[in-house]
């Protein structure tokens, strides 16, 4: 990589689903913190929330970070926005065992190919 390349390099967003309060700091090491959402959020106003996800997710890039935080619903439509933009997402998901942030990729393709494979029923 030259210098100009380094110099001009984006640093990765790490998208925060919301921003409850809680001590952020260790997600730094990914990159740059953005909280999608703050605070109080209602769960059954989803319309609402896509209208305001998706600015947001202009400024995303394939290469940023969603770290799962706040209500489930929420992240599930961060992360099923994200997939509708992008063909991966890098999830940043705490373990409450190692007491950081582990990162976990999801691929659109390998997703599209196990919720359309007919296969055996789940018991």
């Amino acid at each position: 990589m030259s210098s100009e390349q380094a110099t001009n390099a984006r640093v990765p967003i790490v998208w925060l689903v919301n921003e409850g309060g809680h001590d952020y700091t260790s997600l730094e090491k990914f990159g740059r913190v953005m909280p999608f959402t703050r605070g109080s959020v209602n769960p059954f106003n989803l319309d609402r929330q896509m209208v305001h996800l998706g600015p947001r997710l202009q400024s995303a890039s394939e290469d940023d970070y969603v770290a799962v935080s706040g209500l489930p619903i929420l992240n599930a439509l961060v992360v099923v926005m994200w997939l509708a933009k992008f063909p991966k997402i890098n999830l940043l998901q705490w373990s409450m065992k190692k007491e950081e942030y582990v990162p976990i990729v999801l691929m659109k393709a390998a997703i599209e190919r196990m919720a359309n494979e007919s296969g055996k029923p789940a018991d």
